[in-house]
């Protein structure tokens, strides 16, 4: 009976950990958008993410953190910036865009699920994202502080059926590019 009871407690906290939702997106630096901390839930810190190659500058190639896990988000290939892949263990979440070189729209794939984003208001303003079928819950980015691409505040009610780190990889990507492309 003991031992079911042991079970039970390690059970139920492995399932606490892997029901984290994203809460929100900051850049560490104010003059900086090289290194960010992720927030799982309000008021914790769940991980971060930052340039590989911060000297050379290079937008490419991220690494992170992430609710204990280690992964690399990387251009898949070079002078292609219209896939990418983000890889932690044994997971390869794949980033596209739908439309070659068009910015405003990604499909995120993980082997078991695949959501579709788009910016919700002006195709040329990135200050909010969203899937586009919301039928399995609401998931929504946008800036804290309008025009502020520095702090992002993020709404994820998808099910526990949708990876970390595919809602994640969701929003890296377009935040990424809202950045990139406002330099």
């Amino acid at each position: 009976m003991v031992k079911y009871l042991i079970f039970s407690i390690i059970l139920a906290h492995f399932s606490e950990l892997s029901a984290q939702n994203l809460y929100a997106l900051h850049s560490v630096w104010d003059d900086d958008v090289k290194q960010w901390e992720i927030q799982c839930e309000e008021g914790d810190i769940g991980g971060e993410v930052e340039m590989a190659w911060r000297l050379r500058n290079d937008f490419t190639e991220w690494n992170y953190r992430l609710e204990g896990k280690r992964g690399t988000i990387k251009q898949k290939w070079d002078n292609n910036p219209n896939k990418w892949e983000l890889r932690s263990g044994d997971v390869i979440v794949s980033i596209s865009t739908i439309w070659t070189n068009d910015f405003s729209s990604f499909r995120i794939e993980d082997g078991n699920s695949s959501i579709k984003i788009e910016r919700t208001n002006f195709l040329n303003d990135p200050i909010e994202w969203s899937i586009v079928n919301e039928d399995n819950g609401r998931f929504t980015w946008y800036n804290e502080f309008e025009f502020d691409l520095r702090d992002w505040i993020i709404i994820d009610e998808l099910p526990q059926e949708y990876s970390l780190e595919l809602r994640f990889a969701a929003v890296f990507i377009t935040v990424l590019n809202a950045i990139v492309n406002q330099k």
